[in-house]
Order: C-alpha cells, then structure tokens, then sequence
C-alpha cells in the first residue's frame, strides 16, 4: 500500500515529474485527475497510468493496486475504448434485488438511478422517499394509532430519504455529487460494476398528511377501501374517504372521522382485558430448614477433576467458540425476528415477590406486559401504608426502576423471584399484604430433587473384581512402566580416574 507515488511524464508532454500523497481508499483515477490539474494538462479522461509496462486500473484503489510506497507510475496518453464504452452496471438494492443495464462511461451515477427507477415501472423509487423521523412504540398497532392521531396540525415530522451509492469503497449521495459523477470519472470505461444503493435521511422535514406514504412511490388515491399493510419495507397506505381495515389488528373497522375515539377506547379495551393473575401467598418458609441437596455427603473425589472430565470441558469450549466463529453474519432484521421468536416462546412470565417478612407471593403475567404492571399490582396487593417500595432482583442486585420495560426485556420471563424492599426499611409488625390475602396463605411445598447415584468413597478389592467394567486406576496400573531398566547412553558413562 503506497503513502505516495511518483508519477513521471514522457517526452511527448515533457520530461517532468510529480509526486503525490496518496491514501489506501484514494482511487488511481484520482491520481490523474490531481497530476492534470496540477500540471494543466487538460482532460483527466485523456490519460492512464502504466506500472512495470503494464496499464493500471483506474477504477481501484490504492490499496487494492498493489503499489509500493514510493512507486514509480508513468502518465501516458489512454487508448481509445474499442468496445464503444459501454459499462455493465448493476444496481443493488437494500431488498437484494438488482437491476442491470449497459450504459457509456460518461453516464452519471444520477442519469442511472434515474433510468433504473423507469425500467422498474413504477415499482421502485429511488427519489422521493418519504420516512417518519421518529416512531415510538415497537408494535404495529402502535404505529397505526400514532399515523391516525397525529394526521393534523401537529403532525408527526416526516423526513425525505435521498439515495446513497455505494461504488467500491466510496460513497456518493446527494443530487449534486451524483450528477457530476460519472463513470470515466470513476475510473471505469469497460466491464462491469455494482452500485450499491442505500437510503439516507436528509435534513428537510414536511409534515405527515393522510394521503401521503410512509415509503415508496407515490400511489393514486380512489374511493374503494384501502387495506393497510405494514410490510418489511414499511410501505403503508391511507385513503381519508375509505373505511381503514386492519386485519392483523385486534382493533374494528373504523372510518377517520372517529378514528381518535374509536381507535383509543379499542387499545384501553385490549389492555384491560389482562390475564388472571392466579395468585398465590405462601407463608414464610423455617430457617431452621436444610435443603436436601445440603444434607448429602459426598466424598472428596466427588470433586476431583479427572482427565474425561477435562476433555469434555475442553470439548466444549471448542464447540462453542466454533459455533461463534463460523456463524453467519445477522441482518438487525434477523436479530428481531429471534427476539420476537423468543418472546413468543414464554407468552406468560410467572414471578414471585418475596417480602421482608419472608412472605411471599405469586402472580402470572404476559411476557409483553411492562415492569409498572407489577407496581401497580402490588398496589393492590398491599395495604396503603405500605405503597412506597422498591422492587429489585439478586444476584447480582439490580433496581427494576425502568417502569417501561417489558418483563422479557427486564429479563424476567419465564419465571423470576423479585425482592420487595419498602421506604420505612423495617420489617411491619403485622402484615403488609391485605385481609382478603392472608386468608389464603398455604405452606410452600418443597419437593426434593432426585439425587445422582454416587459411587463409594473407598472401594475394596472385591468391588472391583466383580465390577464387568474395569475402572481407571485398574487400567492405568496394567500399564507398562516408564523406561526404569533403559539402557544409559554412552556420553552418559562417567570416566575413569
């Protein structure tokens, strides 16, 4: 990779040199446009570079030439095309889809764009994207509601999208810079190239009208129904004098005019309509209690590390990085439909609530429902001194203070224990729950785990003969001993005195 070359000029246009900074991502063709420049040699397009009696692509970059740094090129008159200078490019899409054409190496990246939105036939456009600036709220019931309630004086800001090209490592956006780009500028008269398009938000803003799309072309309004679709694309239509039908959406079918009402009275019904909490109070469990698990004495070899188990571990580490090394690179389209796949794994999140009295008690929630859903559930739960609490999980400590986080993303579901710390920080003497609570209060049932089978700590020697499969020490003591009888090599011997 060159920090800079040295460019010589014949003798037909004089015995001069030029040196020139370079970059890895600066293109050769911009080395001949500096050197004519520099030297008033006229028309950049007029020239090419020749390395070692070879031509040089002028279309790479100087990383990808392969020059040394210092690198002695020599600027000489370019030959005419003999393919007539006609370019295959192709246009690639955030989609993946691609449009193909062959156009002369004077084409501008804008006169492309332009014919590739007309061979599309109206369905693709690449100028006069329109996107909303900021959409809060992640489901598609709640961007429905946003685009109705926010249709009229203050309506949510829209912004254009422009396109950006991406050629090799460079980009190129605005209608500026895309008009006087072209082709030879680039570096290509010949061949093939990719253009890779992508949508950038500029900084105009308009606001939203019911007639107006999210994103894509525009669309001509009639009086049939619409369908609302909200796709990958986010492509949406709005037709102000046709019954609005969402049928991904548990919300009726409503015109605009009462939208507002209509719409908000059907979110405040889905949210009511929650799920049974099927509650349950335990009683505090006896410290004096030890775990089954405790009351197991196992032997010191129980936790001696022997040479299977540490192949294993070793087996698995090299599994799982493996598994991380040879995985596919995600799209953040990809990474949200494992979220979403996840989230519709565990619709319901069991959690218990354990108090400083050691009651504890149990409720049932949507995976989907927020933190602030289980404030306002102890609310009901507890009497009314005792409302100010803070809720917190262990280990390690960490406050649910984030009211607006789904239980999935608090990384509750599908069943967590959180602690419930109050205000006074002192233990009641009575109880913090309600009457109708404590009433019904039942022991919480411990059933003890089924324990692995273990082996005796100091096996005899009639276990191990009757044993059909021999163990490890019995196998490692039929081994050969190591060389104790080998022969002493000679420039070992000592000598005589």
């Amino acid at each position: 990779m060159a920090s800079h070359v040295q460019v010589n000029f014949p003798a037909s246009i004089g015995s001069r040199q030029q040196k020139i900074k370079t970059s890895p991502a600066m293109l050769l063709k911009t080395v001949v446009t500096t050197v004519c420049e520099k030297q008033k040699l006229g028309n950049p397009d007029d020239y090419t570079l020749i390395y070692n009696r070879k031509p040089l692509d002028l279309s790479l970059s100087c990383r990808f030439a392969n020059l040394p740094a210092g690198a002695k090129l020599e600027l000489v008159k370019a030959k005419p095309n003999k393919s007539g200078g006609l370019v295959a490019v192709a246009v690639q899409l955030e989609s993946g889809g691609r449009i193909t054409g062959k156009y002369p190496a004077g084409t501008s990246l804008w006169d492309i764009l332009r014919d590739s939105e007309r061979q599309s036939q109206g369905k693709l456009a690449i100028f006069g994207r329109r996107a909303p600036a900021e959409v809060n709220g992640v489901t598609k019931l709640g961007k429905f509601i946003q685009i109705l309630n926010k249709a009229g004086p203050d309506a949510q800001p829209m912004v254009s999208l422009q396109p950006l090209c991406v050629v090799g490592n460079q980009e190129f956006t605005g209608s500026a810079q895309l008009k006087s780009t072209t082709l030879h500028r680039l570096g290509i008269t010949s061949g093939s190239i990719v253009i890779r398009v992508m949508f950038r938000p500029s900084t105009d803003l308009d606001p939203v009208v019911p007639d107006s799309p999210l994103v894509g072309p525009p669309t001509t309004t009639t009086s049939e129904p619409k369908v609302v679709k909200d796709d990958t694309t986010g492509q949406a239509e709005h037709t102000p004098t046709s019954p609005v039908i969402a049928a991904c959406l548990p919300v009726p079918v409503v015109t605009p005019q009462d939208s507002n009402s209509t719409v908000t009275s059907s979110v405040m019904t889905v949210n009511n309509s929650l799920p049974k909490r099927h509650v349950e109070v335990f009683n505090p469990v006896e410290s004096n209690l030890v775990p089954a698990a405790a009351q197991v004495d196992v032997p010191d070899s129980f936790y001696r590390l022997t040479p299977e188990d540490a192949k294993l571990l070793i087996q698995q580490q090299k599994q799982q990085r493996e598994r991380v090394e040879n995985a596919a690179f995600k799209t953040q389209a990809m990474r949200d439909k494992e979220v979403q796949s996840q989230q519709r794994k565990y619709p319901e999140t069991s959690i218990r609530f354990r108090f400083p009295d050691r009651h504890q008690v149990q409720a049932t929630f949507r995976s989907s429902e927020t933190v602030g859903d289980m404030y306002t559930f102890l609310t009901g739960v507890l009497l009314s001194e005792y409302h100010q609490f803070t809720l917190y999980t262990t280990p390690p400590h960490r406050n649910l203070d984030d009211l607006q986080a789904t239980l999935y993303q608090a990384q509750l579901a599908p069943a967590s224990l959180v602690y419930v710390t109050f205000a006074q920080g002192s233990v009641a003497f009575g109880s913090y729950l309600k009457r109708e609570y404590t009433g019904q209060s039942k022991d919480l049932q411990v059933s003890d785990p089924l324990l692995p089978r273990l082996p005796d700590a100091t096996p005899t020697s009639t276990s191990t003969s009757t044993s059909p499969v021999p163990t490890q020490p019995t196998s490692v003591t039929t081994q050969p001993p190591a060389t104790s009888h080998s022969k002493v090599p000679k420039w070992f011997k000592m000598g005589k005195r």
